[in-house]
């Protein structure tokens, strides 16, 4: 091969292996489900209604985001210091940001490693949108988190009894960012 073929190459080789990095999926902990991918919303609320006994929450996140990542170790904290409660958390994971170019990796899915946490990749924001459904009109309204018209970096916590019909039902706590809100779902467990 000659030399002035070597510059480009080695580029494109190295652009190759980066985009088969971002765009492969990190392994979730042990004790969790293989992240799961959204085709739709039909998944998910199987395995809300499944844990209706349970209270759930649904956390919406950027996997490049660096607050949305603080909030996911605050909610692993605050599910740390609650080994005994009864609770279900789905995390869905959403490309926001320009730099979420690919499925969420080990590093972020580590971030909450409770065996009680379910995680997600939903590319369509079909969460977003029926959660947003969910509560037009309602209160409480989140007071952020909103780019291109979908929700993120926010929780919504569910109490036992509560069942997903046409509708999400109404949350305990709908608020954002995740890392703000942590404190309030701590306060929500610490009710019950």
């Amino acid at each position: 091969m000659k030399q002035g073929y070597l510059v480009p190459f080695g580029l494109a080789l190295l652009l190759l292996l980066a985009r088969a990095y971002l765009s492969s999926a990190g392994s979730t902990p042990a004790g969790q489900p293989a992240l799961a991918h959204m085709d739709d919303v039909a998944r998910l609320k199987a395995q809300f209604n499944d844990s209706a006994s349970r209270m759930r929450v649904v956390i919406l996140l950027s996997a490049s985001c660096p607050y949305c990542l603080k909030g996911a170790s605050a909610v692993q904290r605050i599910l740390e210091s609650h080994p005994q409660h009864s609770i279900v958390v789905h995390v869905v994971w959403q490309p926001i940001l320009p730099t979420d170019w690919g499925l969420p990796g080990s590093g972020a899915l580590s971030r909450l490693s409770d065996s009680r946490v379910q995680q997600f990749w939903d590319p369509e924001h079909a969460v977003a949108r029926a959660l947003e459904q969910s509560v037009r009109g309602r209160e409480p309204q989140p007071g952020c988190c909103f780019t291109r018209g979908i929700w993120w970096d926010m929780m919504a916590v569910y109490p036992p009894g509560a069942v997903w019909t046409d509708t999400l039902p109404p949350p305990l706590l709908l608020d954002g960012t995740v890392d703000e809100a942590a404190p309030a779902f701590d306060a929500v467990l610490n009710a019950r």
